[in-house]
């Protein structure tokens, strides 16, 4: 049917989205508004039909596709213009037939794009457009680059409030500073200034605010009296913070730290930042390079793109926070004081804490090859009281033995040794892992060291396809290892998200320690420290 209906005479091509659309009348006995259609609900317009009765024909042909199931051509779009013809008693109407289209979800998907194209849109509509990307893929970035969405643009309607989803307001402006406000104070004041214009709508909004910071913190109106450098770790520079916050309020951005330049990223860049904010949200702190393998794994962005400008302005301009991002290559050296010998005796009680390993079968260290895993891995290190090991790339020969000797310390005491290693998939990564093995080997040290370093079946089962680099050709230990594995990319560990990670180290530490003594030995140790704090009089 679909062949020789494509292949008709009846059918006349048309140079418009491809070679897949024919223009052709088609009778109005063989059209049904599709289930895919959005608009099927509205009403028929009564303008439309004296509009087409005064021209006598449709300018604008229907979009429809081909329901091979049940032979009829399906409408997507101009089902008013189909309602009204069939009004007029017109036997037939002219229609864009897609071919390419062939099930209901593809007609959905196209049915979908035009309506979020529409201009007239009311709150409510934009808000289910959103909320429909959501649950058909999870995510709204996903549902957006599945079917190519402005992120920013849509991720604006999802937050719209709902408690404005019915009101007549539609001043973008006004639905922004309304969408800052709590629930009980938006359902308060919509009926307040529906009507109003957007600079009488905006003062009551503003007063109410001012009104309400005034009774939550009285002291948060006194700017004046505050000290200049109280002012200027607030604020940044406030000229700059004047300007920030004004482009913050037209795009839906927040101040979130001190301004000392404003910044105006374009479209693409806010969507990065919109990204990177909603990954940090509730996994901050995190590294440059981590949130760079986050976006690239969502093809926000490419693995060469500068990720640390854009960041760097963004938080130079106060849209992303300076504490959610750390920087692990560079520590300083402190020197640590107290304010009294009372507080340093609190500290040091709190850090107490007994051999754990002494009722362990196994004594297990994590040794890793990247220093940037060590914000991620430190507290489930911790938790178990597990020595964390960074070696930062090959690990020096001084590092080797002093971790030789903490092994052999061990093995005297009738311990099982462990080491976990994590690695890069590249030939670095492999042969370091090798290297360890034959240096422990070398001193007589029965150590079983278990890898954890990526391989192809963890590439392919944690999705890494995307982190893939060319290797390094440069590497003497290149060629073992694309004779080895018949590849010449890498991936990096890092490119493992920070729970599937964290969630694997924790099942191998589990299989090698001992949970209930390590229950044990944390409730002895704090019932020893509460005691001190009794017989010292101390306040913890």
């Amino acid at each position: 049917m679909k062949e020789s209906l494509e292949d008709s005479d009846a059918v006349t091509p048309i140079i418009r989205e491809g070679q897949n659309l024919k223009l052709r009348d088609i009778e109005i006995d063989q059209l049904v508004v599709s289930e895919a259609n959005l608009r099927s609900d509205e009403p028929e317009p009564e303008r439309l039909i004296e509009q087409l009765r005064a021209e006598g024909k449709i300018l604008e042909p229907l979009h429809v596709w081909f329901n091979q199931e049940t032979s009829f051509y399906e409408i997507m779009d101009g089902q008013h213009r189909f309602l009204a013809a069939k009004h007029l008693g017109w036997d037939t109407v002219p229609c864009i037939v897609h071919w390419d289209i062939t099930t209901l979800r593809e007609a959905y998907v196209w049915c979908r794009k035009q309506y979020g194209q529409r201009k007239d849109l009311t709150l409510k509509q934009k808000k289910d457009f959103a909320n429909d990307l959501i649950k058909d893929y999870g995510s709204l970035k996903a549902g957006c680059d599945a079917e190519g969405y402005e992120y920013g643009k849509i991720y604006e309607w999802s937050r719209i409030p709902d408690e404005v989803l019915d009101s007549p307001i539609s001043d973008l402006r006004v639905l922004r500073e309304l969408s800052r406000l709590d629930r009980d104070d938006i359902a308060k004041l919509v009926p307040e200034i529906e009507g109003l214009d957007r600079d009488s709508a905006l003062y009551i909004i503003k007063k109410h605010q001012r009104a309400k910071e005034s009774l939550d913190s009285p002291k948060s109106l006194q700017i004046e009296a505050k000290p200049i450098m109280d002012m200027i770790s607030d604020l940044g520079d406030p000229d700059e913070y004047g300007k920030q916050q004004l482009w913050c309020h037209e795009n839906w951005f927040e101040i979130m730290g001190p301004v000392y330049e404003a910044y105006r990223p374009e479209e693409k860049n806010q969507s990065i930042i919109r990204t990177t904010l909603q990954y940090l949200e509730d996994r901050h702190p995190e590294t440059v390079r981590s949130i760079l393998y986050y976006l690239t794994s969502l093809k926000v962005i490419d693995k060469d793109f500068n990720l640390s400008q854009v960041l760097s302005r963004a938080r130079k301009a106060g849209l992303l926070p300076y504490d959610w991002i750390i920087d692990l290559s560079r520590e300083p050296i402190l020197v640590y004081m107290w304010d009294s010998i009372e507080d340093f005796i609190v500290e040091a009680l709190n850090q107490y804490r007994s051999n754990w390993w002494e009722e362990q079968e196994y004594y297990v260290e994590v040794w890793i090859e990247k220093r940037t895993l060590i914000k991620k891995l430190t507290p489930i290190c911790r938790h178990f009281g597990v020595t964390l090991m960074p070696c930062g790339g090959w690990t020096s020969i001084t590092w080797l033995e002093e971790g030789a000797n903490r092994y052999r310390e061990w093995f005297r005491k009738n311990k099982k040794l462990v080491m976990i290693y994590l690695g890069d998939f590249d030939p670095s990564g492999r042969k370091m892992y090798e290297k360890l093995r034959e240096e422990f080997a070398l001193r007589y040290i029965p150590i079983y060291i278990l890898s954890f370093v990526l391989d192809l079946d963890q590439i392919e089962i944690f999705n890494l396809e995307w982190a893939k680099k060319p290797v390094n050709r440069q590497d003497n230990n290149t060629p073992g290892f694309i004779k080895k594995y018949c590849v010449d990319w890498t991936v990096e560990v890092d490119a493992i998200d920070t729970e599937t990670l964290g969630a694997g180290l924790v099942t191998l530490l589990s299989h090698f320690i001992n949970e209930d003594a390590l229950k044990f030995n944390k409730e002895r140790d704090k019932k020893i420290i509460e005691g001190y704090f009794k017989m010292l009089k101390l306040k913890e």
